[in-house]
């Protein structure tokens, strides 16, 4: 704003600059509504009000003195647009205003735009003005002309841009030669995402499943997304009707059609509840069940006797539901309330309409009368040692209900009268985890001591030599078999293993146990490197969809770093140690530990010849790489007020800037001074990792939730924190361009960037790697 002004000169001088400044007003107003009338055509009102507004101020700059008083012209009034209705308000106060500086006059007084501010409109509401403007294909939504978000303090000068980021005004400066227009309309980038492969796999969890189809498709889920794997030819289908991540899965009799079940969402207060019927061969929706009025379901299964008639669903509660729906009428027709405790998996009886229940406490049979839509119930008693748990089961061909239990023991039972046929001891050291019956009618097991025996079900001998599920790999969770009496085997370590009796059991899938913290593109080799939680170091080839290397640490891997020049890689762990390794030959080059302070960044410079280095005890400083690989203080960066978890060099490894975990943005020469925004201006980086930037900063201020950026020259990727990922033009340079946006994970989404057509993201705690192609 401009001061005070003393004398009839410098009065005149501030008297023209608030001339330009009423004229800037007008002709800002004049470009907001050109930008109104392209959003919202059927916003007449609106556009009447700004029209009106814009002669206002034209008849208020002629009858003023040619403008607003130096020191009391009032600020002038603002229209503002709600969500849900788009009617003008009562007038906000200044500190809801975007404070726009555009420069300077011709003496050197700076001049001001005030603009109005608008609501965001999410794209998920019902709200015309979005239906416009969204293109939804499969995983991904395109926003063409998103509205501009609701801001709180927004600036440009001529040399950065001030954000509110955090509740934390972030002062970003802006390129050399970049223009940018709050109000500009650019289109989402040209290329479309389209999922390629999944390499991760899902088996923890309290109702695990696999299901095999007639195409030798094994149908499993990780995030939102259910896969359709071919283990044979090695293809992937996708369903990716899903919104959330994806509970449960059942096989219709006919083995073609299938059910899922979501996690179950709260909307504006409302629960939504989404279950689709959908068809495997197609992969086309043929209906959705309406269970709004149900709570979390966590396990489903169709009857068997009469072809698929009935679906049970179990609601996952302290007082869980069973329900029955009738898939003829489309409608539910029974209710009764289970055992308490958690529901592990439910399956029908192949020739009764029996529905057996497996919980963490019991195990009931349910006998369904259609006709009367009547249940009952009938709990099992155990004979001998009660303490012992039942921790699966399964129908044999004939009606007989197999289970296994905590002790190892298998237990064959009369499913009518839960009476004990036959039983054995032992089988299993440290109890059977999962059972299956395969094609040929034999029983398969497998138990904590990662054992795979299969029986035959009328005396329970034992057929064949177990084979036995690879070290380190964790315990079997699930088990189920193919056509050609071939074994699939997932572990507690997200892995999945096929093989038979005769050759073993190799690996299919390798996924992460626990979260992957962080990950790069190892450009020499077509792969990148992603770390975990639990100390599990990958190299996945994006060519041949394979792992080509995997190492468990004792520790969990926080970041990694690769010298690309080299092909070095870093790694930073949880217990304070930094390790070095050569990625071709797998050779550790180094190890250090300081303290116990766990590393929380590490940096290579495009160079190679230094490394950047912070801690979560607020230490940050940049090594020198001797001879040897070992690492020497060059500088140390001080007055840190929060960890830093990002950094970027510049191209030329002179500068680094760097962000912290609380929203602080530092900008730093590598003799370890802070440098100037003219400085930082006219610098190239090599990486764009920090969230408070310019190629990002527009997006951080205008999207809550944001976790994780990366870019390339065309283009900017953004995790979110609803599990989301966007991808916008880079340069981004307006609060309204628009975006693609895909919505395959349900956790804290990242992404690693390979190059211009593909891409990596990822998802916390859920165990989904996805490799997507632009086209």
């Amino acid at each position: 704003m401009l001061g005070n002004n003393s004398g009839s000169k410098q009065h005149h001088r501030g008297y023209q600059s608030d001339n330009n400044y009423g004229r800037s007003e007008i002709n800002l107003l004049k470009r907001e509504v050109e930008f109104q009338q392209k959003l919202i055509d059927n916003l007449a009102e609106i556009m009447d009000n700004l029209v009106c507004r814009v002669k206002e101020l034209e008849n208020k700059s002629r009858n003023s003195s040619n403008g607003y008083a130096a020191n009391n012209s009032p600020v002038p009034k603002l229209w503002n647009m709600t969500k849900s209705e788009y009617t003008p308000r009562k007038f906000e106060t200044t500190k809801n205003v975007i404070s726009v500086s555009v420069g300077k006059s011709s003496r050197g007084s700076p001049m001001r735009k005030w603009m109005s501010t608008l609501d965001m409109v999410p794209h998920k509401t019902n709200s015309s003005t979005n239906i416009l403007h969204i293109n939804k294909t499969s995983l991904v939504t395109t926003i063409k002309n998103p509205s501009v978000p609701n801001l709180t303090a927004y600036e440009i000068n001529e040399d950065f841009i001030q954000l509110s980021v955090s509740n934390r005004n972030v002062r970003i400066p802006i390129p050399d030669g970049i223009l940018l227009n709050p109000l500009e309309e650019v289109t989402p980038p040209e290329k479309l995402p389209q999922l390629h492969w999944s390499f991760g796999f899902r088996a923890k969890g309290k109702n695990v499943t696999m299901n095999v189809l007639p195409t030798s498709e094994i149908v499993y889920s990780t995030g939102n997304v259910i896969i359709l794997y071919n283990v044979y030819e090695k293809k992937q289908r996708f369903f990716v009707s899903h919104t959330d991540q994806v509970q449960s899965i059942a096989l219709h009799p006919n083995r073609c059609i299938m059910v899922s079940s979501q996690r179950l969402r709260k909307l504006s207060g409302k629960k939504s509840n989404i279950i689709i019927v959908w068809d495997s061969i197609s992969l086309e929706t043929k209906y959705n069940i309406d269970a709004d009025n149900l709570e979390q379901v966590c396990s489903m299964s169709f009857s068997q006797s009469d072809g698929g008639t009935y679906l049970s669903l179990i609601e996952s509660s302290s007082k869980a539901h069973v329900h029955i729906y009738n898939t003829s009428s489309k409608s539910f027709v029974a209710k009764a309330i289970t055992a308490s405790g958690d529901v592990l998996t439910s399956a029908w009886h192949p020739t009764r309409n029996l529905l057996a229940i497996l919980g963490t406490k019991n195990l009931s049979i349910w006998e369904f009368n259609g006709s009367s839509s009547i249940v009952q119930k009938q709990t099992a008693v155990f004979e001998g040692d009660h303490s012992n748990k039942v921790s699966c089961f399964c129908f044999t061909d004939l009606g007989v209900l197999a289970t296994g239990d905590s002790s190892g023991t298998i237990t064959l039972w009369n499913a009518e009268t839960l009476k004990t046929i036959k039983q054995a001891f032992s089988v299993h050291h440290g109890g059977v985890t999962a059972m299956t019956l395969t094609k040929k009618g034999y029983l398969l097991t497998v138990g904590k001591d990662k054992n795979v025996c299969e029986w035959d079900v009328n005396d329970l001998i034992r057929r064949k030599r177990p084979i036995e599920v690879p070290d380190e790999n964790g315990s079997p969770l699930c088990i189920t078999s193919m056509k050609d009496d071939s074994v699939l085997v997932g572990t507690s370590q997200n892995n999945l293993f096929e093989g038979g009796f005769e050759k073993g059991l190799a690996p299919v899938i390798q996924g992460d146990a626990q979260s992957i913290q962080c990950g790069e593109v190892w450009e020499a080799s077509q792969s990148f490197v992603t770390g975990s939680k639990d100390g599990g170091l990958r190299i996945y080839n994006y060519t041949t969809l394979t792992v080509d290397y995997y190492r468990k640490f004792s520790d969990g891997i926080q970041c990694l770093s690769i010298c690309q020049n080299a092909s070095i890689i870093a790694l930073g762990f949880s217990d304070g140690t930094i390790s070095m390794f050569n990625l071709n030959t797998k050779e550790q080059l180094m190890e250090q530990s300081d303290n116990n302070n766990p590393v929380c960044c590490l940096k290579f410079s495009p160079n190679g010849h230094f490394l950047f280095v912070a801690r979560k005890n607020l230490q940050a400083f940049v090594c020198r790489l001797a001879k040897d690989y070992k690492l020497q203080q060059h500088v140390r960066f001080s007055s840190l007020s929060a960890a830093v978890t990002n950094v970027d060099w510049d191209q030329n490894s002179e500068y680094l800037r760097a962000n912290s975990n609380i929203g602080h943005s530092y900008y730093w020469a590598i003799t370890g001074e802070a440098i100037s925004f003219s400085i930082v201006r006219l610098l190239k980086w090599s990486t764009s990792s920090c969230k408070i930037s310019f190629a990002s900063g527009c997006i951080q201020h205008a999207l809550k939730g944001f976790d994780n950026v990366t870019a390339d020259e065309n283009t900017v990727y953004c995790g979110n924190n609803n599990g989301s990922v966007r991808l916008y033009k880079n340069p981004y340079i307006t609060l309204t361009a628009g975006y693609h946006e895909l919505s395959a994970h349900s956790q804290p989404a990242s992404v690693i960037m390979i190059n211009d057509s593909l891409f990596v993201s990822y998802g916390e705690d859920e165990s989904s790697l996805l490799l997507w192609k632009l086209i």
